[in-house]
This record gives C-alpha cells, structure tokens and sequence, in this order.
C-alpha cells in the first residue's frame, strides 16, 4: 500500500476493494498470514530486488514458501527499493480471479501489503539468494524426514468406552476399525454413530501428532514474517 494508504480507514479500503467495510480486518488478516514481501540481495553486490511470496500451510502442517512476484536486480538504496515496493510494485498487484475466487477476497486484496522503513536494516534484513536456497532445502529435508515418520507413527480412536476402536496413520491413512459385537444389535445408525465418533477421536490424536513433529522439524529454520 502506498504511504496514503497506511492511513485508510475500513470504510475507505471496503470502497477500494469493493467489499464491506466489516470484511476488511479478515482481508488484512489473510494477506499477513498467507503473503511475504522483501527486499533481498546477493552478498558482495550492491544490486537488490524485490520478492513477494505466498507461505503455504499443507494439511500435515508443512510450509512452503513461493514467490510469485520478483523485480530485476538494480543498485539502489534501501530507501529507493522500499518506495518503490510500495508506490509502483504493490498498488499494481491483482490476484488471479481463480486464487480470489478460491480464498473469498478481492483480487486487489495484495494491494494490503507494505514495507515499514524503519523495520528494514540491510545487516540484518538483507538475504543473499544462497542463504535463503540453503534454509529452503534444509526446511524441505526435514519436512521430508517428518512425513516418514509420520507414515510410521499410529494413533488409536476409541468411542463410547470402546464401542469402536480406529487405528489410523499419522497421515490419515485408516489402518484398522473394530466394533464391539453388541453396537452391531443397536442397528445402522448404532454403527454410524461409534465409527464417526471413533474417527473423529483419533483424526484429533492426528492433527496433535503432527503439529508436535512439524514444530520439531522447522525448528530453528526462519521462515519469512
């Protein structure tokens, strides 16, 4: 967003946006958490670009990092490329009417972005393309070792002090469901109640079983803020 815009209420985004002014916190919300702008540069060069990526979550809890968006190298200073990010880059940036489509947001949705001068320190904030393909394969190898053992680790579902019982892989896959021979008199709906409640019990075991090995495994890895 350009300098102007920072200062825009609710009401003047929603009339930007063509929305309501009470879906534009979930608009912000959703850029913040799913898209990363930076301005990165090689080490020993004084050349430095723009890059905006989206951070993807899969459902096992893996994150992905992709840009979409990257400007050619120029010298410049840090002053010079945060303006232009945020007076040419950003308030041209649309969203394909599918991705808008999909997310429920306007396709100027990204136009939300923006860089704050003073968060932006070249030692400290500046990324050479060799560290960030490092961190980005280092990530990608643990993500990998995580879903193996994932693939191994089984989780038990019980419903109805043991009326059903389902086994189920770290990666959703169903490996086993009994039922207690007396749940089989009580008719269809006996059954369908106890599998579903057995399910649900141990998918939950699963969604906490991979959050604690996906926050091992990207442990000590940055991902973009």
């Amino acid at each position: 967003m350009t300098p102007e815009q920072c200062t825009w209420t609710d009401n003047q985004w929603a009339e930007h946006l063509q929305c309501l002014p009470t879906d534009v916190p979930r608009f912000r919300n959703f850029v913040r958490e799913n898209y990363f702008i930076a301005i990165l540069g090689k080490q020993n060069s004084d050349k430095k670009y723009i890059e905006i990526g989206r951070l993807q979550t899969a459902p096992s809890g893996a994150k992905r990092y992709t840009p979409i968006v990257s400007t050619k190298p120029r010298i410049a200073t840090l002053d010079e490329m945060v303006d232009e990010a945020n007076n040419k880059l950003i308030p041209s940036l649309c969203l394909s009417d599918l991705v808008a489509k999909c997310n429920r947001v306007p396709a100027k949705v990204l136009q939300m972005l923006h860089i704050e001068k003073q968060k932006y320190k070249p030692r400290e904030r500046i990324m050479d393309m060799e560290t960030l393909m490092a961190q980005a394969q280092r990530l990608q190898n643990n993500v990998a070792q995580a879903q193996e053992h994932l693939a191994k680790t089984v989780v038990r579902g019980i419903a109805d002090n043991g009326a059903c019982v389902v086994d189920m892989t770290g990666k959703y896959d169903m490996l086993n469901i009994t039922i207690r021979p007396d749940v089989l008199d009580g008719g269809v709906n006996a059954v369908v109640n106890a599998v579903m409640n057995a399910y649900k019990d141990a998918k939950k075991k699963a969604d906490d079983t991979i959050d604690q090995v996906m926050s091992v495994a990207t442990e000590g890895v940055p991902l973009p803020q």
